[in-house]
């Protein structure tokens, strides 16, 4: 029986004749031996001795001899010594010496490098190549690879699909002066011919085809197809069943994508009970969210989503959506919005904006859009009226204005990404009219019967002109494998040559923007905020959030004059139900720069989060 002992002994022989190192003698050319010793300066291993036009290198055996030759031919190919060799390898392994002859060779350089007779109408430039990037330049096997690879994805992203690419009439001088024709070989051009929906959707024949890009009879472009499978995981309406596949035939391409029909409509409630503040029987005021969402249920592509909030006594506020893409087949659709909100029984506004949109492949839009606002009083302060002489700072207002909204995305996943970026600009100008209001116009006062006060319009009397720009930037940073950092950017500003009265100003706070804080108790005219955030992604449509808001913001009106710079943080988490995504949030927030954050004031808020 062998002994442990024996097994010990065994592995540590072996362990010894592996590890014994060797002496790997290079012999060199005469003449060669000053462009090696230059060249080799940048190498990983120094040769340890030189006599005779011989290099003597230190390795790890006969693996590490190997190696090394490889090593070595790779480092010079790599600086244009594209003829370097070893030959006539020969080892000792009773002296632990490995000998062998290593060309070097002269170091070669573009004379020239020409497009072939097959460049038809200036192809190969557009595709990126100029042979004054490599006339007397270097010859570097990586860039001339590069190169090719390049001319064969322009060609394959611009219906060349079998294209190919190589280097004819190769000429070397014997100073290393090389010459060579580069030729491409197109083949034949293919198109697309149609897409073919394998599963039980139904959208109208034009809507992917317009959503994907994937025009009949437009060139095949291999790019497109590598993104369809991100670009559908956009739509809400649809699950991948495969990976998208393409048919080749004679000269025309079907892309095969296999989907079946997913639940996209939702409906759902958030309840709360309040005590009234006045009530001194203990009465409960019913308080909540009411939404709901629907895509695609007249299989048209469609959406329209609507939601009623009532958070606060008194202040109700509805907001209702909706939108049609590609009408008729074509890139334009149509897209609406009403928002309705009352305050406290001071004034109600009214808020709707139609628009026209034209789609890019991908969702990317630009849409020109009418808007009209009418803000009515419910209640008017006449006593202070009476007293002051004086307007109050809400007023009745009816506004209208044309304008444009631009949206990009380059995120690898609109609702829940890991990278990419996307940005949004809207661009508004119209016309602000105050009107008059009858319970002001009729005012008497008995001390002086003859001021009319209608007279207070006069100088606020006609229409004046306001602009208002918004905007909203987005970059998601990947951290590590399942997680990353999101730095965004969002504000807004109301310009004009008059006062801003404070039934136009922007509501601000709570879990759409600058959390840590009651919904929409911040009010602005012109506000920016930054926010930074850390997601550590769940899943498709889950995450685990730790973030930080920091805001600056301007409420100039025609009675306040207030400048901000709330800050708030906390944590959140966002988790997928069949009914949709539901999120959780918790957050404090301090008003402005030198306040305390009152930690007992700590800021919950949960439902759900739309994906429109």
């Amino acid at each position: 029986m062998l002994t442990p002992v024996f097994w010990c002994v065994l592995l540590l022989a072996a362990f010894r004749t592996i590890a014994q190192p060797m002496t790997l003698r290079l012999r060199l050319d005469q003449g060669e031996e000053e462009t090696f010793l230059q060249e080799i300066g940048d190498f990983n291993l120094r040769p340890f001795a030189f006599q005779d036009g011989e290099m003597e290198f230190r390795v790890a055996g006969r693996q590490g001899v190997d190696s090394l030759c490889r090593d070595l031919l790779l480092y010079f190919r790599e600086r244009s010594f594209l003829a370097a060799s070893v030959d006539s390898l020969e080892i000792d392994t009773s002296e632990r010496v490995a000998t062998a002859a290593f060309y070097v060779g002269p170091a070669l350089h573009w004379v020239s490098l020409r497009t072939g007779t097959m460049n038809k109408n200036g192809w190969m430039e557009r595709a990126g190549f100029r042979e004054k990037h490599f006339a007397g330049k270097p010859l570097r096997h990586d860039a001339l690879l590069a190169m090719q690879t390049r001319l064969l994805e322009y060609a394959e992203n611009h219906g060349y699909p079998f294209a190919q690419v190589w280097l004819d009439s190769i000429r070397i001088g014997e100073g290393g002066g090389a010459e060579a024709v580069l030729q491409v070989d197109r083949k034949r051009l293919v198109t697309y011919k149609r897409l073919k929906i394998n599963g039980d959707v139904r959208l109208p024949p034009a809507f992917l085809p317009n959503y994907l890009g994937l025009k009949p009879g437009s060139p095949y472009s291999r790019a497109q197809v590598l993104q369809l499978r991100d670009q559908l995981r956009s739509l809400l309406f649809v699950e991948q069943t495969g990976n998208p596949t393409v048919t080749f035939s004679e000269n025309e391409a079907t892309i095969n994508l296999y989907l079946k029909k997913k639940r996209a409509s939702r409906f759902d409630f958030i309840i709360g009970l309040l005590p009234q503040p006045d009530a001194e029987d203990g009465k409960l005021l019913l308080t909540g969210t009411l939404s709901a969402a629907f895509q695609n249920a007249l299989s048209l592509g469609e959406r329209f989503a609507a939601e009623f909030e009532r958070l606060r006594p008194e202040t109700q506020k509805l907001d209702v959506q909706a939108g049609v893409p590609y009408l008729l087949g074509t890139p334009f659709g149509l897209d609406g919005r009403l928002n309705i909100f009352r305050r406290d029984s001071t004034w109600v506004d009214a808020q709707g904006d139609i628009g026209v949109q034209y789609f890019f492949p991908g969702g990317d839009y630009l849409k020109f859009l009418w808007e009209n606002k009418r803000s009515s009083l419910q209640k008017v302060d006449t006593l202070a009226v009476l007293q002051t002489r004086r307007l109050p700072a809400n007023l009745d207002l009816r506004q209208n204005g044309f304008g444009l909204e631009a949206a990009l995305n380059r995120l690898d996943y609109r609702f829940n990404p890991r990278k990419g970026w996307s940005l949004l600009l809207k661009v508004v100008a119209g016309f602000n009219t105050v009107q008059r209001n009858s319970l002001i116009e009729n005012l008497r006062d008995p001390a002086e019967p003859g001021f009319r006060f209608a007279s207070l319009y006069d100088s606020i009397a006609g229409r004046e002109a306001r602009f208002r720009l918004e905007s909203r930037a987005q970059v998601f940073i990947p951290l590590f494998q399942r997680s990353t950092v999101l730095l965004g950017l969002r504000g807004s500003g109301i310009f004009s040559g008059k006062p801003v009265f404070n039934n136009e100003q922007y509501r601000l706070g709570g879990n759409k923007l600058l959390r840590g804080f009651d919904e929409e108790s911040l009010f602005a005219t012109r506000y920016v905020v930054a926010t930074a955030e850390w997601r550590l992604l769940l899943g498709l449509n889950s995450y685990l959030a730790a973030f930080a808001d920091y805001g600056y913001l301007e409420n100039v009106t025609n009675r306040t004059e207030i400048y901000q710079h709330p800050f708030g943080f906390g944590a959140g988490l966002n988790f997928e139900t069949q009914a949709g995504i539901f999120g959780i949030s918790l957050a404090v927030g301090s008003r402005d720069k030198g306040q305390a954050v009152d930690f007992r004031a700590l800021k919950f808020h949960l439902g759900y989060v739309s994906l429109f």
